[in-house]
């Protein structure tokens, strides 16, 4: 940490405990006047509106289907409440632990797309972001490794936009001869039933081994 940087912490002057063994132990001064936690980053340091909102970047989620809440209006409200802060708690301490975002794939924002795609100069990129970090990313003495870097975004994954262009069409090498996926079977007269079709064959019509292979040894 550095002058100016914003932390959440717990107070110990402040703190009453219950127990009197650690009540003494402050009263003596073995305990630290402040813990601190963790460091605070972006718009949610500042207490810039909708912080949480417009961060640079996102986790994947997966859509969980939730049971029916027999809860009261109020009592709903207050446990989605609960558990908007939790997952705001948890993308503070990603934030703040380079070590923990290794294990895990972040996103760019939807935001941050924007903006890239507003200006393609990525001199422009670098100097919004010198200028978030108070203009001193060229010093190494005060650069914060573990700040989020645009490097460690991802774009995304976008289900429907079909298959990348160079994977469209898939192709195989027989005998130094390229063919398009399913040409070299459709040659050879191998030809595929869809799976409807296959559960109307029967056990007669069923494929047969071809194979002569140990006839000689049959009496």
């Amino acid at each position: 940490m550095k002058s100016g940087d914003v932390c959440v912490g717990f107070d110990l002057t402040e703190t009453q405990f219950v127990e009197d063994e650690a009540e003494n132990m402050r009263s003596s001064g073995k305990l630290p006047d402040i813990v601190v936690i963790r460091k605070l980053y972006g718009g949610v340091a500042t207490k810039e509106a909708d912080a949480a909102k417009k961060r640079k970047w996102k986790l994947a989620r997966l859509e969980v289907k939730k049971e029916e809440n027999t809860k009261s209006a109020r009592a709903a409200k207050n446990d989605a409440d609960a558990d908007d802060m939790d997952e705001e708690d948890f993308m503070r301490e990603v934030e703040a632990d380079k070590e923990m975002r290794r294990q895990m794939n972040l996103y760019k924002s939807k935001i941050l797309k924007e903006k890239e795609n507003e200006s393609n100069d990525d001199d422009a990129m670098m100097e919004e972001d010198g200028n978030k970090n108070g203009g001193k990313d060229g010093d190494d003495d005060t650069v914060d490794d573990q700040e989020i870097a645009l490097e460690e975004l991802l774009d995304g994954l976008v289900m429907d936009d079909g298959p990348d262009p160079e994977d469209a069409i898939e192709e195989e090498i027989v005998g130094g001869q390229i063919y398009e996926e399913g040409a070299k079977a459709a040659q050879d007269g191998i030809t595929y039933v869809s799976r409807e079709q296959s559960r109307l064959v029967k056990d007669k019509d069923g494929a047969v081994p071809k194979s002569t292979f140990g006839e000689e040894y049959k009496s």
